[in-house]
């Protein structure tokens, strides 16, 4: 295995030199790092991490946790969070915490323990009063939570326009004539879950729709949940003639349902999720969407994460929202004809 010694001696330099170039601890021309990481690269010579983080106090790694690996929204954020770490010459250590926040504390104390530099954090939807929440506050270094933000502040997030994406959501089934609309939520103790129902109700008010409080079903962002609750939408009288999914594995589970029922899509019920999937294209009918800048979102957490490490980012936490679009599609592409200028109490809408 080479040394420092072996890359110094072959590429005609001092091992101070060799030092330099691997720690930026000291500039060196172009001239010289270029035929330093040119031998290094030679003779495969990796540099002692363990000795080189207890000098710099530093790993150069992030840990990030994050619910469901299975989920395709999340996927996508952690490539986002990984090409722009790699970009700053950090690596991340992903951790999979399956909704349980037992995982999730765990995971936090394993990722301090290996001495990572910060924290990615997708919370998990357990616990009104978020132990993770109180873990957080007692960390030494910084977190980043993505899409969940906690309800105290206790760390810089970035999330989406939950709220005012769920509204357009609606508003565009209320635009096609759908005067029905029922939601299937996520768990209502996340604030995301609850700012997509909020929107959804400020969208109704403002066509002074009312509906049933059996049209508001709380689900799990899963496609069990989604089917199970799709079961009992269909089967409900009056039977609602639009249904806004608040994520995209309820939608799938919802579809399954309407195709159980034998029920047609959107001729019977129209449907919108929040979420966008590259696949819903190929689906018949396509599925209507608000897409999430899921890479983004990834992205941007990692460079606020590192700003923070590195001290170029300073005061008091900061939540940054980035926007969602509406993608229409077949399954929400569809007039209903029923009241469709009237509220289901006969009132029109408010201009």
């Amino acid at each position: 295995m080479a040394t420092i010694h072996d890359v110094a001696r072959e590429a005609r330099v001092s091992p101070a030199t060799v030092s330099n170039v691997i720690n930026k601890t000291v500039a060196v021309s172009d001239r010289l790092r270029h035929r330093v990481l040119r031998t290094m690269r030679k003779l495969r010579y990796q540099p002692n991490e363990i000795a080189r983080s207890l000098r710099t106090k530093s790993t150069r790694t992030l840990g990030m946790i994050i619910p469901d690996i299975t989920n395709p929204f999340f996927p996508s954020v952690v490539r986002g969070s990984e090409d722009a770490s790699r970009q700053r010459g950090y690596a991340i250590i992903l951790c999979n915490s399956d909704n349980r926040i037992s995982k999730e504390l765990d995971y936090l104390d394993i990722l301090r323990a290996k001495g990572v530099d910060g924290v990615l954090l997708i919370l998990s939807p357990e616990g009104k009063t978020h132990k993770t929440v109180n873990a957080l506050g007692q960390l030494s270094i910084p977190v980043v939570c993505l899409d969940r933000s906690p309800e105290r502040e206790c760390a810089d997030s970035v999330v989406v326009e939950n709220e005012g994406g769920a509204a357009r959501a609606v508003d565009h089934l209320l635009r096609r004539g759908h005067r029905k609309i029922a939601i299937l939520t996520g768990p209502l103790n996340l604030i995301n879950a609850k700012e997509r129902l909020k929107g959804y109700r400020r969208a109704l008010s403002k066509w002074s729709v009312s509906i049933p409080s059996s049209f508001v079903l709380e689900g799990e962002f899963d496609i069990a949940s989604g089917r199970k609750l799709g079961h009992k939408l269909v089967n409900l009288r009056p039977r609602p003639t639009a249904v806004f999914s608040c994520n995209n594995l309820m939608t799938l589970g919802l579809v399954k349902a309407i195709r159980d029922a034998k029920l047609r899509c959107p001729e019977d019920i129209a449907v919108v999720s929040f979420d966008d999937l590259p696949w819903w294209e190929a689906l018949h009918p396509s599925i209507s969407a608000l897409a999430q800048p899921a890479y983004r979102m990834g992205v941007e957490g990692a460079t606020l994460l590192v700003d923070r490490i590195e001290g170029q980012r300073k005061g008091p936490f900061v939540k940054v929202h980035l926007p969602t679009k509406l993608v229409v599609r077949e399954s929400s592409n569809f007039k209903c004809l029923e009241n469709s200028s009237l509220g289901t109490n006969g009132d029109r809408r408010r201009s």
